[in-house]
């Protein structure tokens, strides 16, 4: 993938396999038969309009989609209240409010042909849909760029309200609200800065600035965004690989749509040829991995179909948000972006500090290798919150896992944690921060957990590796698990001594070593399906049981390949 055409193919080969699974009516899409916390008539919603971020571009482009015309069918029929495909009317923090944003998008980028298609009744239904988003009470993050796409595209149509239009600028008022400096945001009144940023915040801001130009705005959108492409290149690998880190995963190369996004508002925020680099490396990466179904469906997961991953606002339909990656494919082969020589990674070695975020980023260039030691960031509402934001160690290259049961060291999945048991089975791990303090020599953080250890840990990255040494204070005895990164099992050979326990094969090894001398060293054969980058993991890790009171550890991991 190369070029306009190899993307535009790419575009077709996913899109095309959602055609046997669209409603008589065209308004919904059945993509599978489990749920999420919302009806499946939603989730049928989420199905027809998530696809519309790449089609609507492609469309723009001039490109064949196909589809397109079952689209205004959909529209048709979806915002038709005496229509059996009704999509139903928007209530406060319904999902319903989360698709109206690509419908709100196709409308910004088509509204001469919405309005060919649709009759002054038919039009008149879908505007009187959307407007819910005005009366409706949004979840307080990255939720309010619905209410401005939605905007965008009424506002396209010819549409206004002096109503709205208010609704509309108290919605900017609070998106200002989470600005943080230095082209960051927060999703919401938390500390949570993750994967939404780029793929949210940046992205709908760019979609803004892109086809308001004269907009108050948009200068202000199009500075922060310069400014953090700077830091945001540091997500990714050499090879395209981003950081598995935080919530919705299973929208897997959403990830690298930021730098769509940068040339579809225009902006060279970093040279051409650097942008147009990291945007095909990060679409070839997902190349390689089976994230499609026999029948060509994108799957829900990670690296692979992986259904322990998911939140509990993922549905069969959910993975589409990917096609937010296509926005490139509304530009002319003469744009810039598609004209420059794609140009390799700007490479970076040594650590860096990302304060809003609170990590404290290693990249080892021999390797490839980029680590996530986070500090500040939590969820405790996400599913599995603690194991997407608060382990020792994220890896472009190793991922991280999540639990398949509630006790047992093979099923908790322990890689990159320090987990504390009073029966040597059901492990409490770090679940919030109660104070930190990050340099780009070391990133201490005190913690607790929830059966009373209490503790201060300090990791310290070096070329190779990390060391880790925690104080730990023990209200009883327990019994202590401390992990390294989850190996790929296949084809693997492990090394274990007293104090030592590696993984290895094909020239790679993870390892795990007890330079205080008190615990155990094991390989353990995880449950399958935990990791997100390997379907079976062997987790090197430490085991030891410890009596009441204060204790040191010191704790060397390391990788090389």
């Amino acid at each position: 993938m190369h070029t306009r055409q190899d993307v535009h193919q790419w575009f077709l080969d996913l899109l095309l396999p959602l055609q046997t699974t669209s409603s008589p009516g065209q308004a919904h899409r059945t993509l599978g038969h489990f749920s999420a916390h919302y009806s499946d008539r939603v989730a049928g919603l989420e199905g027809f309009a998530r696809p519309l971020w790449g089609m609507a571009a492609a469309q723009r482009g001039g490109l064949a989609v196909p589809m397109w015309q079952e689209t205004f069918e959909g529209l048709k029929n979806g915002s038709n209240p005496e229509h059996p495909e009704f999509w139903g009317e928007a209530r406060n923090f319904d999902q319903r409010l989360v698709e109206m944003a690509a419908v709100g998008f196709m409308l910004a980028l088509h509204p001469e042909e919405v309005k060919t298609q649709l009759s002054d009744r038919e039009l008149e239904n879908l505007i009187g849909w959307l407007c819910n988003m005005y009366t409706c009470q949004t979840v307080d993050n990255n939720w309010l760029f619905f209410r401005v796409m939605v905007d965008l595209g009424l506002q396209n149509l010819g549409h206004f309200e002096a109503a709205r239009a208010e609704r509309l600028s108290q919605t900017w008022r609070r998106i200002e609200d989470f600005e943080a400096g230095g082209g960051w945001y927060r999703d919401g009144p938390t500390s949570r800065a993750d994967h939404y940023i780029p793929m949210a915040f940046h992205l709908y801001s760019l979609i803004y600035a892109a086809l308001k130009p004269e907009d108050p705005h948009t200068e202000t959108l199009l500075a922060r965004a310069s400014l953090f492409a700077q830091d945001f290149l540091r997500w990714f690998g050499r090879d395209g690989s981003a950081v598995p880190y935080g919530r919705s995963l299973t929208y897997r190369f959403a990830h690298g749509a930021f730098w769509g996004a940068l040339a579809f508002a225009n902006l060279e925020a970093l040279p051409w040829g650097v942008i147009k680099g990291l945007y095909l490396r990060h679409l070839r990466d997902w190349q390689k991995h089976p994230i499609q179904s026999h029948s060509g469906l994108l799957t829900l997961g990670y690296r692979y179909e992986q259904h322990a991953l998911n939140e509990q606002y993922n549905s069969p339909s959910s993975p589409y948000w990917a096609f937010k990656a296509f926005l490139p494919l509304a530009l002319p082969d003469t744009h810039p972006f598609w004209q420059a020589e794609e140009q390799p990674y700007p490479d970076w070695q040594g650590t860096k500090v990302q304060k809003v975020p609170g990590l404290l980023i290693h990249r080892n260039p021999q390797q490839d290798h980029t680590v996530f030691y986070p500090s500040t960031q939590q969820d405790p509402w996400v599913r599995h919150g603690p194991e997407k934001y608060q382990k020792f160690a994220y890896s472009n290259r190793y991922g991280f896992s999540v639990p398949s049961a509630r006790a047992g060291l093979d099923a908790l999945a322990l890689d990159s944690m320090l987990g504390f048991s009073m029966d040597g089975e059901a492990f409490e791990v770090r679940e919030s921060t109660l104070s930190c303090d990050i340099t780009e020599k070391h990133l201490f953080t005190r913690w607790s957990t929830r059966n009373g250890a209490k503790v201060e840990t300090w990791i310290v990255p070096f070329e190779e590796g990390h060391v880790r040494v925690h104080h730990v204070d023990l209200p009883v005895p327990m019994t202590l698990a401390e992990g390294a990164f989850a190996f790929p099992a296949e084809g693997s050979q492990t090394v274990c001594s007293n104090s030592m326990a590696s993984v290895q094969r094909e020239g790679q090894k993870a390892s795990i070593q007890d330079l205080s001398g008190d615990r155990e060293a094991r390989c353990i054969q995880a449950h399958p399906n935990t990791s997100v980058m390997h379907p079976r993991t062997l987790i090197p890790t430490l085991l030891g049981t410890f009596p009441a009171g204060k204790h040191w550890l010191v704790t060397l991991v390391e990788t090389c390949s």
